[in-house]
Order: C-alpha cells, then structure tokens, then sequence
C-alpha cells in the first residue's frame, strides 16, 4: 500500500491534478459565494431571468468552444507539436484556428444579439408563465439587455479555447485553471455593486471572463507563442502549409457542434416545463453542488488528455502502452466517481443549510437537496465519461462523438418529458434527463472502446510494454 501511494505521489501527473483541483475547489468556492448573492440580492425573478439570459450564450460557450473546440484542436496541435519541436509551427497553426474560431463565433453573437427579443420568447428559453411575470413586472426591456451583454460570452471563450490548448500542451495547468476564478470573482464584484439589477451582475461576468482571456494571451506570448503577421503572404504561405491540418480541424469540429451535453439539454428543457418561480434556480444550484464535488475527477482528465494524446502519438512508446494506460485511467477515474457520490450525498445538505444559515431569500432548500443527491446518481458514470470522450478525440474520430450524443439527447428528452407528464417538478425531471444521458453514452462508448482494443488486439498481438 506504500508503495502503492508513493507511486501516485511521485507521479509526473499528481502535481498538474492537485493544482487544477485545488484552484477549481477555489473558483466553485468563489462560484457558491456567486450563488449565495444571487439568493440573497436577487428575488426570485430576477434570479430566474439572469440565469434565462445566459442560456444560449452559456450553451455556446460550454458546449460549442469549451469541449467541442478544445477537443478537436488539442489531438492535432500535440501530433504537430511531436512530430515538430518547432515553436513557430504550432503557433502558426493555433493562429490560423483562432481567426477562423472567431470570425465564426463573432457571427453567432452578432445575430444573438440582433435576435434576442425573439429568442427570449420563445417557449424553448422561457416558459409563458414566467414571460407573463416578465412583462407584468415592467423587465422585458432589462431581460433583453442582459441577454445581449452577455452574448458577448462566447467571444471571450472562443479565445480561451485556443490559448488554452497552447497552455496545457506547455503545462501551464495553474493559469488555466484561474479562469474560473478570476470570471467568478467579476460576477461577485457585479452582485456586492449591483443593488439587486441583474443587468449589471450579466455585465461583471462578461468583463470576469475577458480578464480570464488577457492573463491567457499574456502567459501564451511568456511561452513564445508567435503572434500572426496578418498579411496576405503570410495567410497564404501558413494556409498552403498547414491546409491538411486545418481541415482536419474543421472536419472535426463542424459534426461536434451538433454534440449537446446531458446537462446543457436538460438545461435548456427545463424552461418550458417549469411549473412556478425558483425551479430553474434550484436545478442550476443543485447541479452546482454536485459538480463541485467532481472536481477532482474533471482536473483529472485535463491533466491527462495532452498526456495521453502525446503518447498516442509519440513514436517512442509503443501503442500497447497507451492502451495499458488509458485502462488504468478508466479504473481510477471510475473509483474517483464513486467517491464523489458518496460525498456529494452527505455534503449536499451541508451546503444548502449553510445558504439557509446566511439569510436567503428564496425558500426552495428542500429541492435544492433533492436534484443534488438525485443528480449525484450519474456522477460514477460522468466520471468513466470524462476518459471514454478523451479517447475517441485522441482517435480523431469524426462521427462517433456525434453519434452517441445523439442517442443519449434523445433519452434525456424521453425521461424528462415522461417525468413531467407523471407530475414531478420540473428541476427534478431534468435531473432524471441528465442521469439517463450519462448512462447511455458510457454505455455506447465502452462498446466502441472495447471494439477497438480487440480489433487492434487481432491484428497485432499486444504486449504491454513501459517504456520508462
């Protein structure tokens, strides 16, 4: 058992996983303080409609650039990276993905925020119950407007995307992991300022956010990272030279824009069901406290995707040894996962009373506690989920991640719809569509993952072999 935990100790992985967990466990920190001002600055409303507001832009940011980017940059930025030392060439290639991401992304926000009014009232952002309260009370106007500061989100993430890959290939994994704190700490500057408008809190997170995005670029040029010439020569030189690359990039990306993650669709569902006031602030709370809990596994898998894609693609080591390693991933992850059931279990309650202790306003505790520890329920297979999704990146496959996306969307709204219908409470509902997502997809991707192992097994014979 010594042994055992000096391995882990000394492990060339532990100190990236220890400094994103314990800077992660400070930004969710930061984020339930978020929470907590926003029960007790805002009423019940007004909380509901900050949270309405950043749903699209969320969405966008999260699903579209934060994985669906990421993913699809950092497998061919570390295959250029081993296969070519050269500095110049990997930032030359980042360059070329960072104006493309933002040309594309800048259109997005530009029609969000032309849209907007149409967007919010429609059923799928906000249900006709609260869009009657919405216009009783005189805050269309406002609802729009925070709507529209925050479609400016996206921008600030697509940047992060893209440094971020660069700053986890140079193992920068401190600064990456103080963007959460530091946009946190804008929104409770917004919220201790905001005399209870929830237009200026959508503002403070917006400005969070691009603070996070400069301290990116500023840590990106300290590592030598090549700004672009912006002249045509050089768009057509740096075009011709990584044009199979690029592609294979946008080839990538383009069928993962369709991906949508369990809770982002759950997410989005619960609008139009929401019954009354705070249900739609309990199911952002509550998966709040349980995906706090997670933490350890998600900085888990940040540390390991540049690792284990490096191996896969290193000429050094043999493939038998990146199967090895991965499936020492999944097991330790797996037992990561049931850890932090266990704890979001027992802690959840903790936390909700500790609200309660702090002079809330709203009085929905109870639910709050019910969609944390229901919630809780997927957290062993999120966390067999965070390898599975890394491996079929590494593999660099085009139609797969869609593929299981899809299928397991579709059980989400299935589960969550049957549970409306049944009269459960609509955060609860999207609770249940969350849990049934992450089941079907681990599901589906052992299925793949296994296929391939015993294909490859089949056409060489596999022994494992440590390089080291």
């Amino acid at each position: 058992m010594k042994t055992v935990l000096g391995k882990i100790w000394h492990s060339p992985i532990t100190l990236p996983v220890l400094t994103i967990t314990f800077f992660t466990f400070f930004s969710r920190f930061l984020g339930f303080v978020r929470q907590y001002l926003i029960l007790r600055n805002l009423t019940e409303i007004d909380s509901d409609l900050l949270l309405s507001a950043n749903k699209i832009p969320e969405t966008i940011s999260v699903v579209l650039l934060m994985g669906t980017i990421y993913s699809s940059v950092l497998p061919i930025a570390s295959r250029i990276e081993s296969k070519d030392s050269n500095e110049q060439n990997l930032s030359s290639y980042l360059n070329l993905i960072t104006i493309s991401l933002v040309f594309l992304v800048g259109i997005l926000s530009t029609l969000g925020i032309i849209f907007t009014p149409q967007l919010l009232q429609s059923t799928w952002f906000t249900s006709p119950k609260i869009w009657e309260i919405v216009q009783q009370k005189n805050l269309v106007e406002e609802y729009i407007l925070a709507s529209r500061i925050l479609f400016l989100f996206p921008l600030t993430f697509a940047v992060q995307a893209i440094w971020g890959v660069f700053i986890t290939l140079k193992k920068r994994f401190l600064v990456y992991s103080l963007a959460g704190v530091i946009t946190n700490l804008g929104a409770i500057v917004a919220l201790l300022v905001s005399d209870g408008s929830f237009v200026k809190v959508a503002f403070g997170m917006v400005w969070g956010a691009a603070l996070a995005s400069l301290l990116f670029l500023y840590t990106c040029f300290r590592d030598d990272f090549k700004a672009p010439h912006f002249s045509l020569k050089w768009f057509r030189e740096k075009y011709t030279q990584f044009k199979v690359d690029l592609w294979q990039t946008w080839k990538l990306f383009l069928p993962r824009v369709l991906v949508i993650d369990g809770f982002y669709a759950a997410n989005l569902l619960i609008n139009p069901l929401a019954q009354n006031q705070g249900q739609i602030t309990a199911f952002d709370i509550g998966n709040s406290i349980q995906g706090a809990f997670f933490i350890i596994v998600t900085s888990f898998g940040t540390v390991l995707f540049p690792d284990l894609s490096k191996t896969f693609h290193s000429s050094k080591t043999d493939r038998n040894y990146f199967w090895q390693k991965t499936k020492q991933y999944l097991w330790l992850s797996a037992g990561l996962g049931v850890l932090v059931t266990l704890v979001t279990l027992i802690g959840s309650p903790l936390i909700v009373n500790l609200f309660k202790i702090l002079g809330q306003k709203q009085d929905n505790n109870d639910l709050i506690i019910q969609v944390a520890q229901l919630t809780s329920i997927s957290l062993i297979f999120r966390a067999i989920r965070e390898i599975l999704v890394r491996y079929i990146y590494i593999r660099e496959r085009v139609w797969q991640p869609l593929i299981l996306s899809t299928i397991s969307v579709v059980a989400v709204v299935v589960v969550t719809f049957a549970a409306s219908f049944l009269k459960i409470d609509a955060a609860l509902s999207a609770s249940l569509g969350f849990i049934a997502y992450n089941i079907v997809w681990v599901i589906l991707a052992i299925i793949i993952f296994q296929k391939d192992y015993l294909q490859e097994k089949q056409n060489k014979e596999l022994i494992i072999v440590d390089p080291s």
